[in-house]
């Protein structure tokens, strides 16, 4: 019998350690703690003050086993969480680069007599000696394999080069159902895959001989006894005309992510399998680095819950989904306020604005000694909810409250989330500049703090929106390919589709309409699977403009019935506007300007009944006003611009609707026979909108000036119809202003020739005037030829 040795008792803060016991004690409340995070806390109590090597808390914590320092990292992350070191700026467990960790607090050690030593025996064996044999020598000789693949792959993989702080250890098993040749194959060839990938560890045990007929049962043991941080079960099977693959990701808790992919070609298949799985394990490992730190619970189910929802949004997956695991968090542990911030946000997303806003106020009522990342993230739920309401001095008043809180701290998480308040403050008062400040800030902390996709493209998605308000449209659309990227890696529909819009006003901008039709086949796929209300309107409105300017009016009237599908769903009479608006824009284009008179009455009764945000009545007011000087008597169309500047004179003040209206006086002078002072005015008014790049627009009222040229034979159109040219590519109404300048002219035959390719590209915009049109040019073709044949 070995004699027993004294006890020593670690003390630090409010917990306790025991070195002959796995105990860990908060104050007299024993803390659930695994036998490696025990090691691995016990190494570092015991060597205080002292930065230990990762080789070291590796030999205390997985003796004998290769571990990387990915597995390491995440350990560590975890014991962060259990002793509750969450502040980043004076943290308990420092991390020293390149060099290992070290334990910053004073530790107190207390030794104690041993415990009896029949206390600690069990009451009998649980297993026979022979199979207590057997089972240690399977493990071992598994164990031993794992661990001689990793060796040599350390040896072999990326030669020259340090292995990556980072990687993890990935298993890939068949499900037991699927062992045929094919999956035996496939796994083999999804192995060598993933194995091209820097950060991922890629094994294929052996199942056959090792005491587990199930490979989910295997998968469980070896992250727990091995350093396996993840496992990977795939089922493959042969469909008549394709392949299809499922997959499940895991780790020792529990299944990460699940999914189904089909493809005609194997090798396409295992490729995008290979792609999944890697954007899954990026994100997850880079989550666990982030969330366990700053989560605040300490119940391990409500923990869970919370990783598994952020999981969820961060890996573009269903925010109902998402919803659901934040409020198990919440149920399981009410005060779990990050937990509340999250289901807030999810539930904002989901355009529940009054749920998020009730609370993100019982937060901040319940909790007055809330921290400052909290106090931040519930102002600005708030701002951003009451916006959305159209409240814009509420919201204003919620920002004030989140940047208040916002004092001078070291914390990155804490910066991050105050600054993402500055960047909304900013925005709302139109200080461009320095929301692109703040937003280049926020996106060099992301990266070295938080370096998630989604995380990172929301914040090259913003930068791009305050470039684009700063008319720096280059940079804009380089900085939303971005975030395209990102959200594409994470497979974030929402975030695509938001983007997607952006870079759609953008292309608008520039008039490369043609971009957006082409782009309309991936985002229709896009918002079928989408549930980001707000975003799925915005990019239907501006895709759907586009389709009218090329006379896609079908899909146009598509995403009209859908927005006014949603305003029925949700009661938002907002989606109703975007409806109308896009059919008003359709009967303009049509030079159909009664009908748009129309939706624009339809529009002002629906204005009436909501509250709604300055820009957007002034937008409305603009189309009135536009269409107003188009087709009501003339000192009608005078008196609501009259009546509108002396209620608003500060819409001077807003470039585009100062153009505007300008091109509205433009239009009122024509039709008051002050033809030359309205072409005058239209001209001012196309120049302005090139200036400030809103070429669409200026290329539209220069084809309004060349109808009113085409109107008035006796004035001169050769230089404006030149100039033009230069600037516009195809429009039908462009190509059928030149058509009849050349018909004018008496060129019958280019003029037909200029219709018959107008005819090929207009879709819906072509009509039956157009036809008669085409047909009295090769009349006109045929009549010359036979006074020619006469002479």
């Amino acid at each position: 019998m070995n004699p027993a040795v004294p006890d020593k008792i670690y003390r630090f803060a409010d917990f306790s350690i025991s070195r002959a016991q796995q105990i860990l004690l908060k104050e007299s409340e024993r803390i659930p703690i695994s036998t490696k995070l025990y090691h691995l806390l016990l190494a570092l109590v015991e060597n205080a003050g002292r930065v230990l090597s990762k080789d070291e808390l590796i030999d205390a914590a997985w003796p004998g086993q290769i571990v990387t320092d990915g597995t390491l990292s995440r350990a560590v992350t975890r014991l962060r969480q259990l002793i509750g070191d969450r502040d980043v700026s004076n943290p308990i467990i420092e991390t020293h680069r390149g060099m290992g960790y070290r334990f910053a607090l004073p530790v107190q050690v207390e030794e104690r007599d041993p415990a009896p030593e029949q206390e600690n025996r069990p009451e009998k064996p649980l297993t026979s000696p022979v199979a207590r044999r057997a089972g240690w020598i399977i493990g071992a000789l598994l164990l031993m394999a794992v661990s001689a693949y990793y060796l040599q792959k350390k040896n072999t993989d990326h030669p020259g080069q340090a292995q990556a702080s980072m990687a993890v250890n990935l298993a890939v098993f068949a499900t037991p159902q699927q062992q045929d040749w094919l999956n035996q194959g496939g796994k083999a060839f999804l192995v060598d895959e993933l194995r091209k990938h820097p950060l991922i560890h890629a094994v294929l045990p052996q199942t056959e001989g090792n005491g587990e007929d199930d490979p989910e049962l295997l998968a469980i043991r070896l992250s727990a006894d091995s350093g396996i941080d993840y496992s990977c079960l795939i089922s493959l099977e042969k469909l008549p005309d394709a392949y299809n693959a499922r997959l499940k990701l895991r780790d020792e808790n529990g299944v990460l992510a699940s999914t189904e992919i089909q493809a005609k070609d194997l090798t396409e298949l295992l490729q995008a399998s290979s792609r999944w799985i890697s954007t899954k394990l990026d994100v997850h490992d880079k989550l666990t680095q982030a969330v366990f730190v700053n989560s605040g619970s300490s119940d391990e189910y409500a923990l869970r819950s919370y990783f598994q929802g952020i999981y969820e949004i961060e890996t573009g997956g269903d925010l109902k989904r998402a919803r659901d695991f934040f409020e198990a968090a919440v149920n399981k542990d009410p005060e779990f306020r990050h937990a509340w911030s999250r289901l807030a946000t999810t539930l904002l997303d989901l355009g529940l604005f009054d749920k998020a806003i009730a609370i993100a106020n019982t937060q901040l009522a319940q909790n007055r000694e809330i921290e400052p990342i909290l106090r931040i993230r519930f102002n600005k739920i708030l701002a951003d909810a009451w916006y959305r309401l159209r409240d814009e001095g509420k919201a204003q008043q919620a920002l004030a409250r989140a940047i208040k809180a916002i004092n001078e701290t070291d914390d990155p998480f804490v910066r991050l989330e105050g600054l993402d308040a500055l960047i909304f403050q900013s925005g709302l008062k139109k200080e461009y500049e320095a929301s692109e400040k703040y937003t280049r800030q926020a996106i060099e902390i992301s990266k070295h703090y938080l370096p998630l996709p989604n995380k990172l493209a929301s914040l090259y998605k913003k930068l791009g929106i305050t470039q684009r308000l700063q008319r720096k449209l280059v940079s804009a659309m380089s900085n939303l390919q971005k975030a395209i990227e990102l959200y594409t890696k994470s497979g974030n529909n929402n975030g695509l589709i938001s983007s997607y819009c952006q870079m759609n006003i953008i292309r608008n901008s520039l008039d490369r309409i043609d971009e957006i039709v082409q782009s309309s086949i991936l985002t229709k796929t896009l918002l079928e699977n989408s549930d980001d209300l707000y975003s799925k309107a915005c990019l239907m409105q501006f895709t759907g403009v586009a389709l009218n300017l090329r006379g896609h009016f079908a899909l146009s009237d598509e995403y009209s019935i859908a927005l006014k599908k949603m305003a029925s769903e949700t009661g938002n009479e907002f989606f109703m506007l975007l409806s109308g608006a896009l059919r008003m824009h359709r009967y303009y284009v049509q030079n159909q300007i009664k009908k748009s008179a129309e939706e624009i009455e339809k529009l002002a009764a629906l204005l009436k009944n909501q509250a709604t945000l300055p820009s957007v009545r002034m937008a409305f007011s603009s189309l009135d006003i536009l269409v107003s000087s188009r087709v009501d008597p003339v000192e009608i169309a005078q008196k609501k611009i009259d009546d509108y500047l002396e209620h608003h004179p500060e819409a001077m003040e807003d470039p585009p609707t100062a153009l505007n209206i300008s091109r509205a006086l433009g239009h009122i002078a024509v039709r008051s026979g002050r033809v030359k002072e309205g072409l005058e005015l239209l001209r001012e008014a196309e120049k302005g909108h090139r200036e400030i790049i809103e070429i669409s627009v200026a290329n539209y009222i220069g084809m309004e000036i060349l109808e009113i040229l085409l109107a008035h034979p006796e004035l001169e159109y050769k230089d404006t119809l030149a100039r033009l040219d230069k600037e516009i590519g195809y429009y039908y109404l462009f190509f059928k202003l030149k058509a009849g300048f050349l018909a004018r002219e008496g060129d019958y035959r280019q003029a037909a020739l200029l219709m018959e390719e107008n005819k090929l590209k207009a879709n819906e915009l072509w009509t039956g005037e157009d036809q008669l049109l085409l047909e009295s040019y090769r009349q006109s073709i045929q009549h010359k030829h036979e006074i020619s044949q006469l002479d």
